[in-house]
């Protein structure tokens, strides 16, 4: 309309001024844009999101089907172009912006070339995801030492882009301590923490992760701060450093104990400098420890008892052993073993050491019994005890000990200690005796009595000065007593001297006894 106004202005001037140049000039105006979506600051919006954008051109020259408009942003440039509909609008819609505070512009230019405008700015957010994060270490319920070097970590991660895991803020805290650190994850994510500050007690421990849209991920752990932990105490209470044990029944004992842990929860371990593992039996709950082992190897061993709790602190005690056999095994403690000599080593009294004792053994083991313990007699074996020069009055006395007149008798008591034991005895006498023969009296009389049950014993007399004749000889009954009697030897010859010098000799016969305890009753008698 105002097109058309200004049109028929300037041909009436003209017709008006006859005789004048009139020129005519087309006064046109530039087209107009207005965007009504999105409004201006009033929107914002995230990565992927569908953005609408709605405006209107319009012209006074050229009808909207004439126009031709455009949708540009500082950011990515030209976005649409389109002609708008039959009533100047024109609109479309995106997901592709790029994050960033845009500058959207409609454009429109008419058929002459003019162009009209309007802009519109609003941020395109990114898309943004929460970090994660998750502590590995200490395990919920775990106990610290108060004091001690404690090390946290975790494991964070963001599924941004913009958030790689070594721009991740981290905040490390307790409940009751408050503020423990920051901490940057490296490349991988790994994050920790390292602290001697917790005071003791119960505390929940929580890391913050923090990307850089502000996001944030936590986690907690539970953890006691315990008193500092001293390590365990262990004793090996048998053997001894120096012992010798018997190699089938070598036997160990000891205890432990620990200022924190139950003694039943320490690690138990008997190590062998030669053998190495031989037991790990658990201690009891008082802490004691014991067991036997057949199994060690003949020799010198190093033997360490060990007790490891559960801070993983460990106490050690040793002892040096010397494992044997049973032949270098002083069973019974005399100080001798068998291959020394011991031929007894279950009686304590026979040893190479040992003093020849009256019991029927061989103390001394010698391979004799009794030997060096006679009846103060000895040593008559081989060499008789001598009685001396015997002489009676020369009254006879009648068998079986009716006597009248005088004689000379000597009793002995003596022993036979062992089987190989052999008693012998000599005296002197002259043939005085001889004048009293007519009178059926008897010269010289041995009796042998008490002779111990079970035993025999043989009983001689031997004429030396008559060239060692057995003169009267007596092996009598089973534990009888013997008797030997002597007249001379040529009968009833008072002319001839028998006198001189005799031997009595006392032997076993048969039996077993024979013992430095049971004594004999010798009786030797001359008239």
């Amino acid at each position: 309309m105002s097109h058309r106004i200004l049109l028929f202005a300037l041909v009436a001037l003209a017709t008006a001024c006859p005789g004048n140049d009139v020129q005519v000039v087309e006064i046109t105006t530039p087209p107009t844009a207005e965007i009504h979506s999105p409004g201006d600051l009033s929107q914002s919006f995230e990565a992927g999101a569908m953005v609408t954008f709605e405006g209107v051109v319009q012209d006074q020259q050229d009808s909207p089907d004439r126009l031709t408009s455009t949708w540009s942003s500082n950011i990515d440039g030209l976005l649409d172009e389109a002609v708008p509909d039959s009533t100047g609008r024109v609109t479309f819609a995106t997901i592709g912006l790029s994050t960033g505070v845009h500058i959207v512009t409609l454009q429109v230019v008419d058929t002459d070339g003019e162009v009209g405008e309007d802009n519109v700015t609003f941020t395109l957010e990114r898309l943004n995801s929460e970090p994660d994060v998750e502590i590995d270490f200490p395990g919920n319920g775990d106990s610290l030492e108060e004091g001690a070097l404690s090390t946290f970590t975790a494991q964070a991660s963001d599924d941004d882009e913009e958030d790689p895991a070594d721009a991740l803020e981290v905040e490390w805290a307790s409940d009751t301590d408050g503020f423990l650190g920051n901490d940057t994850p490296d490349a991988t994510g790994v994050l920790s923490l390292a602290t001697n500050a917790l005071s003791l007690g119960d505390h929940i421990v929580t890391v913050t992760v923090t990307d850089t849209a502000g996001a944030t991920a936590t986690d907690q752990v539970y953890v006691e701060v315990v008193p500092a932990n001293e390590p365990p105490t262990a004793l090996i209470s048998s053997p001894l450093t120096g012992d010798t044990l018997l190699q089938t029944t070598a036997s160990f004992a000891g205890e432990v104990a620990d200022d924190l842990d139950r003694a039943d929860y320490l690690a138990i371990s008997w190590d062998s400098s030669v053998d190495g593992l031989i037991n790990w039996d658990s201690a009891g709950s008082a802490g004691q420890l014991g067991f036997s082992t057949s199994s060690l190897s003949l020799g010198d061993h190093t033997v360490t008892l060990s007790a490891q709790d559960t801070g993983d602190l460990v106490a050690t005690d040793s002892v040096t052993i010397n494992v044997v056999g049973p032949d270098d095994w002083d069973a019974d403690g005399d100080g001798w073993t068998p291959n020394e000599g011991d031929c007894d080593d279950n009686d304590s009294s026979t040893s190479p050491g040992a003093s020849e004792v009256c019991d029927d053994i061989d103390n001394d083991c010698d391979g004799e019994i009794n030997e060096d313990l006679g009846d103060g007699y000895e040593p008559n074996d081989s060499t008789p005890t001598d009685l001396g020069n015997m002489e009676g009055d020369g009254y006879c006395v009648y068998y079986l000990g009716y006597v009248s007149g005088s004689a000379d008798t000597q009793i002995i008591s003596g022993t036979i200690h062992n089987p190989d034991d052999i008693d012998t005895y000599s005296f002197e006498t002259d043939d005085d005796w001889y004048d009293c023969l007519d009178q059926s009296g008897y010269g010289i009389q041995i009796a042998l009595e008490n002779v111990p049950p079970g035993d025999d014993y043989a009983l001689d007399l031997y004429w030396l000065s008559g060239g060692g004749a057995l003169v009267a000889s007596s092996d009598t009954a089973y534990n009888a007593n013997e008797y030997v009697t002597y007249e001379g030897s040529y009968g009833l010859s008072s002319d001839t001297d028998d006198g001189g010098s005799f031997e009595v000799v006392v032997s076993p016969s048969s039996g077993s006894g024979f013992s430095c305890g049971d004594a004999y009753t010798l009786t030797v008698t001359v008239w």
